[in-house]
């Protein structure tokens, strides 16, 4: 089993961000990341707004949203932290990278058949390392 304690987001939109809200939430320190500031600072703003939202609901207590709140940290420039973080969950596509893990999250062929296509798929298969996953529903 794999020993995480540290993981770096990178892409601080909806996905990003509830990705990185739900690893806060579940006690991992978490660093979120994308390519401006305004971007990393509206994610870790959804979440916190998110968190409150919980909070007045009552569903959890403010001593856990402290918790979570300390769990969650911008990362403008990731390069700081490198050696602290055990795992990286890119969100984004970047062309001159290779990935060890790339997860495909689309509806069924039926319904999207252009995120199936030839092109698509041997582009992510380009995009893995040697003996890296690709993972899909």
């Amino acid at each position: 089993m794999l020993n995480v304690k540290t993981i770096l987001v990178v892409g601080a939109g909806l996905m990003g961000s509830g990705i990185a809200q739900t690893a806060a939430e579940a006690g991992f320190k978490v660093y979120l990341n994308d390519v401006a500031d305004t971007f990393i600072n509206k994610g870790i703003y959804g979440i916190t707004e998110r968190w409150e939202s919980k909070l007045k609901k009552g569903k959890i207590d403010a001593d856990t949203l402290e918790k979570y709140k300390s769990n969650l940290n911008a990362a403008p420039d990731y390069a700081v932290i490198a050696d602290e973080i055990d795992m990286v969950i890119n969100v984004t596509w970047l062309k001159d990278k290779k990935y060890d893990l790339i997860f495909h999250d689309a509806f069924s062929i039926l319904k999207q058949p252009e995120l199936w296509s030839e092109e698509i798929m041997s582009e992510y298969f380009r995009l893995l390392n040697d003996g890296g996953l690709f993972l899909t529903y």
